[in-house]
């Protein structure tokens, strides 16, 4: 076991950031295997949304774990239902597949989120759900912004504002994304 302390100036930027371990060639397996977290830097909603500092706080950290290295099958749902086989990734929210959050209608909820993973992007849509971002990567926006879906590539992190209207399940998706010439399509 080994302790980090870090010490940061009050005028760091606030907010939620991502680690990971940075060893030159194996950074990626590394993180495929589950070796990246998040951190947080409170006074985001005190500093900037005074009047809301005291709502329901979540932490979604999305990830695409390479199931393959660490022995677990395929067939979980926790895969795009077009991905199998050698090399597939299962995308988890927390851990978790197909999780579920609850937030009472009307209710303003301030959520974090964080792609943590290697390689997967999460192209984020909240049918029935009004999203509001405040801050980009510790960078608190003037204003809360209205988006329908939202993309967050490898190492990005979002923080916003959630309100449901009527009752009922709503469900959260994440929508196609091509990534090419970079990269390869990453399914909905």
């Amino acid at each position: 076991a080994y302790r980090y302390t870090i010490s940061l100036p009050g005028s760091h930027a606030q907010g939620m950031f991502w680690y990971h371990p940075h060893p030159h060639g194996i950074s990626e397996p590394q993180v495929l295997g589950g070796l990246s977290g998040a951190m947080i830097v409170e006074g985001l909603l005190q500093n900037n949304y005074p009047h809301l500092a005291d709502i329901t706080e979540r932490v979604m950290l999305l990830k695409d774990i390479d199931t393959e290295a660490l022995g677990l099958p395929s067939t979980s749902p926790c895969y795009p239902p077009d991905i199998s086989g050698a090399g597939a990734k299962a995308k988890t929210v927390n851990g978790l597949c197909n999780p579920t959050i609850a937030i009472a209608p009307q209710e303003i909820q301030f959520w974090r989120i964080a792609n943590i993973g290697a390689d997967a992007y999460f192209n984020l849509q909240l049918s029935g759900i009004r999203m509001f971002v405040i801050a980009v990567d510790g960078n608190a926006t003037d204003r809360p912004i209205r988006v329908e879906n939202y993309l967050l590539p490898p190492g990005a992190p979002v923080e916003m504002l959630v309100i449901v209207c009527p009752p009922g399940a709503y469900p959260v998706h994440s929508l196609v994304f091509d990534a090419a010439p970079a990269g390869s399509p990453h399914p909905a």
